[in-house]
């Protein structure tokens, strides 16, 4: 038999129609709230790639150098691995920095290298980027600025700009070889200075001179990159 009660289908319909727009509020709820609770990304600070072409070198290529007061003493200098990671925000500034490492065999020391950017203001498209060595031993551990990119000033290192003096030559003659496009970088206090006091890049190539702490001062004579 029909039930005869018109109130009793209105306010069923209206229990009805009520649950359904409560579950549909409480799955909104529950999207926004999952929305909100994601986890925020950061945005990746990319380094200047105009400087990689001085400096970044794929596993297989190798430098030959010959001391420049001690004629006949060559040492072999060759790249080991190489990397590109993106490093985490452990500072909490707000972004993750792009870096490009590598390990280079140099005087029989494995020495690792890196190349990092650094933001010039808060927006992360101007940022410069800096090139630094280092090493450990039995005597603890060396580390050097050798090298940087700042498209603002290309002749200071943002923070600390009494650390390096930098010029840059068209061209450039080393032990009888001419390269272009070369950055000259030295400590402007040697004593600073904890392996190398001076590297001379040079594009396409990499180092063409280094002047250690040690006093020796090497020169290329040739060299090796993959293509």
């Amino acid at each position: 038999m029909a039930d005869q009660r018109p109130g009793f289908k209105i306010m069923h319909g209206l229990v009805a129609q009520s649950s359904i727009a409560l579950l549909g509020l409480a799955l909104g709820w529950m999207v926004l709230v999952g929305v909100g609770c994601k986890e925020k990304v950061a945005p990746i600070l990319r380094l200047n790639p105009e400087i990689l072409p001085y400096c970044w070198f794929e596993t297989g290529s190798y430098w030959i150098y010959e001391e420049e007061s001690t004629p006949g003493w060559l040492d072999s200098v060759y790249v080991t691995n190489t990397w590109v990671e993106v490093l985490p925000d452990e500072s909490d500034e707000g972004y993750v920095p792009e870096q490009y490492g590598n390990g280079l065999m140099l005087r029989g020391t494995l020495i690792g290298q890196a190349r990092s950017p650094w933001p010039l203001d808060d927006d992360l498209l101007n940022r410069y980027t800096v090139l630094w060595e280092g090493y450990s031993d039995t005597t603890g551990h060396r580390e050097d600025y050798l090298f940087f990119w700042n498209p603002q000033d290309p002749t200071t290192l943002p923070g600390i700009p009494d650390l390096l003096r930098i010029l840059h030559y068209d061209t450039l003659v080393i032990s009888g070889s001419t390269y272009l496009d070369v950055y000259d970088v030295r400590y402007q206090n040697e004593n600073r200075a904890q392996n190398t006091k001076r590297a001379i890049w040079a594009r396409n190539v990499g180092v063409v001179k280094r002047e250690m702490v040690d006093g020796t001062t090497w020169n290329l004579l040739r060299y090796h990159i993959p293509l």
